[in-house]
């Protein structure tokens, strides 16, 4: 169990802590939780002693086969008993490190907004409304099979040449995000309430392939959370199951992170947390996501002052990410993420990558 910082494996007694919620694991073998308990400790210790005290997490259980109403799950909170459960098993490199910190986020909003988190925050939400559509470049796309068929008979579409790569098979525009995150700081990647919007848009675009990015647009760019006729919580488990089974779609606008994002504005805010924490660069894509990600650390270093002071947070994201990327090596950077090449066409073609939807459906 961890308590104010430190973690250490369940046993059968701390397992039951979250069964009448539906929450299910096994003990971990002792090296897993050794395993996973270190590369935690990089992770708790970003945030304070009093932070962990002032949204009430008083226990973080490392279990094995980790599942949540019959649904695998990698990361759990039962947020009223301030417990988060944590698989040892992972899907990559930095998965652990993007899911602590996004559910860590939902237990922070949880304290800060109680129950109706995930389902409304109109201050958060409206930012939306500050990108327009087409994150991701429509031209590098194939065009549907019959239109494809009628281009090529007109001789007017042809496949993209495949994108110039370094060694290893990482492209040239992956390359050069890697590269844009490893330089990141945290500070340098938020739009705090009150920047002004020509500071914004000095800064947007410089580390990422979504074009646009401007300070202006309508509500109705984005039609509102939600995943078919689900909502909150419902929409967000529905997605994930969605997701794991089929190729991982891009975000609708480059408001969002990734497509998990737009299931309700509580996974939106952890999402665009976990990115403050972990690769700031990517917020840099978007206005929106800059001033997304800047209401949020105003928002806990205001009301979490005594556990949140912004440049101590702010210093210790920085100096974790550069011991991280010693240790993992750099993320995957996902293909709508990716700059451009020269010639126009979207560098990144992967679907998902380290912190991208794998890392969101994988909780």
């Amino acid at each position: 169990r961890a308590r104010g910082g430190a973690c250490a494996a369940s046993d059968e007694a701390g397992l039951t802590a979250g069964v009448a919620l539906g929450i299910h694991g096994e003990p971990p073998s002792v090296e897993d939780a050794a395993r996973v308990g270190a590369q935690l400790l990089l992770e708790l210790d970003i945030y304070s002693r009093e932070f962990y005290e002032q949204i009430a997490v008083h226990e973080i259980v490392l279990v094995a086969n980790l599942h949540y109403r019959s649904q695998r799950r990698y990361d759990v909170p039962d947020l009223a008993a301030g417990v988060l459960f944590i698989d040892v098993e992972r899907k990559f490199r930095w998965h652990l490190s993007h899911s602590f910190h996004h559910e860590l986020f939902h237990m922070a909003d949880y304290h800060m907004l109680g129950a109706t988190y995930v389902d409304t925050d109109e201050e958060f939400a409206k930012l939306n409304a500050l990108t327009a559509p087409g994150c991701v470049e429509d031209h590098a796309r194939p065009p549907p099979k019959p239109e494809r068929k009628r281009q090529r008979l007109l001789g007017g579409w042809r496949r993209p040449p495949e994108p110039a790569s370094d060694s290893g098979g990482v492209t040239t525009g992956q390359a050069e995000a890697q590269r844009a995150e490893q330089n990141a700081s945290t500070l340098g990647c938020v739009a705090l309430p009150g920047t002004p919007a020509a500071a914004v848009q000095d800064r947007v675009g410089s580390g990422g392939g979504q074009g646009g990015g401007g300070e202006a647009g309508s509500a109705a760019v984005f039609p509102g959370y939600g995943f078919g006729r689900f909502t909150g919580v419902d929409a967000a488990t529905e997605m994930r199951e969605h997701l794991m089974e089929k190729r991982h779609p891009p975000p609708p606008t480059s408001a969002f992170l990734n497509m998990y994002s737009t299931s309700s504005v509580g996974e939106d805010k952890a999402e665009c947390w976990a990115a403050l924490v972990l690769y700031p660069e990517r917020l840099r894509t978007s206005a929106a996501l800059m001033r997304k990600a800047g209401l949020l650390l105003s928002r806990i270093t205001a009301q979490l002052p005594s556990g949140m002071d912004g440049g101590r947070f702010t210093a210790r994201a920085d100096a974790a990410r550069v011991r991280r990327l010693a240790i993992n090596g750099p993320p995957v950077v996902p293909s709508h993420l990716v700059p451009s090449t020269g010639g126009g066409e979207a560098a990144g073609r992967r679907k998902g990558g380290d912190g991208g939807v794998a890392a969101a459906v994988g909780r």
